[in-house]
This record gives structure tokens, C-alpha cells and sequence, in this order.
């Protein structure tokens, strides 16, 4: 079986749900632990992967194999973003525009919340951590992106990884 090479990580974080399943294997397993009856007999569990990248995320939590595969796609998608660490062509960014004017106030449940996160990521990433230059690549205030970072802290834990890894 030939693997497929995943396209870049903008691009699959844009795919819809159909599209995305082209580069995703799924795995559905008997989920373990507290309730009830049906989740120890029926296979609801759901680990997504995405192979050529190494990317996994998993869900448990719900009843229903559809509400964990959707649920494991997200954490899938919010994996995706932290791996981002070029920087975004031009077409990414204005497609968050919308957010980057509202102070990248963004809800975490929001689709395209996994996008803006990664084009933060890559953009400050791209910049060495200079919060400055990158909030002046997205067109934001410092502060605004300094409030989007404390909130996503993640982001600078990917970064500063990835900068431990390339300087050791």
C-alpha cells in the first residue's frame, strides 16, 4: 500500500471534513472506564492519525462513534496548528483578516480557530518569538497578540520546543 504524502498543514487545516478523511486513517476501538454498559461493548472510541506527518489525537468521551470521531478531528486540527512554524503565504493570513481586526478574539469552538492558531504560530515562529515584527506581519497590535499567546500558551511551548531542538 503506497503511502499518501500529506499536502501542508494550512491546507489541511481549510479541508472539510470530507476532504480532510482522503489523509487520515481511523481506528475505532471499545472505549474503557465509567458509562455504563454501552461504552465497554461497542467499539465508540476513535483514534485519528494522520501518517505521513505522525500527527494522532483520540476520543473517548462520548456515547457515539460519530460524536468521538468529530471530536477527535478537532484535537486532530488543533494538533495540526501547533506544528506550523513557517511562515503563512499571504492567502492564509486574509483569510483570518476578520480576527486579526477584532483583536484575534477568537473562540476556541470556532472552525477556523485551528487556522488562526497556526498562522500565529508560523508567523511568530517565523520571527523567532519577536512578538513585535510578527504582530506587525499580521497586522495587529503587540498587545492584542501578546493577550492571544498568554491565552494560547501552547503556542509558545511548540515554539520553544522546536527552537530547543534546532540549537541541541
Amino acid at each position: 500500500m503506497q503511502e499518501i504524502t500529506a499536502p501542508p498543514i494550512l491546507s489541511l487545516l481549510i479541508m472539510d471534513d470530507t476532504k480532510i478523511k482522503k489523509h487520515i486513517t481511523a481506528e475505532y476501538f471499545k472505549a474503557s472506564g465509567p458509562g455504563g454498559q454501552k461504552i465497554n461493548k461497542t467499539m465508540t472510541a476513535v483514534r485519528l492519525r494522520i501518517p505521513s506527518i505522525g500527527v494522532v489525537s483520540e476520543s473517548r468521551t462520548h456515547r457515539t462513534q460519530g460524536e468521538n470521531y468529530r471530536s477527535a478531528l478537532r484535537k486532530l486540527r488543533l494538533g495540526l496548528s501547533l506544528l506550523q512554524k513557517e511562515m503563512p503565504d499571504p492567502s492564509f493570513i486574509s483569510q483570518i483578516r476578520p480576527y486579526l481586526k477584532n483583536g484575534l478574539r477568537v473562540n476556541e469552538k470556532n472552525s477556523d480557530f485551528p487556522l488562526v492558531r497556526a498562522c500565529v504560530s508560523g508567523t511568530v515562529s517565523a520571527h523567532n518569538g519577536n512578538i513585535k515584527t510578527a504582530a506587525e506581519e499580521l497586522g495587529t497590535s503587540t498587545n492584542r497578540l501578546i493577550k492571544f499567546l498568554h491565552s494560547n500558551r501552547d503556542i509558545l511551548t511548540a515554539i520553544h520546543a522546536t527552537g530547543n531542538k534546532n540549537d541541541g
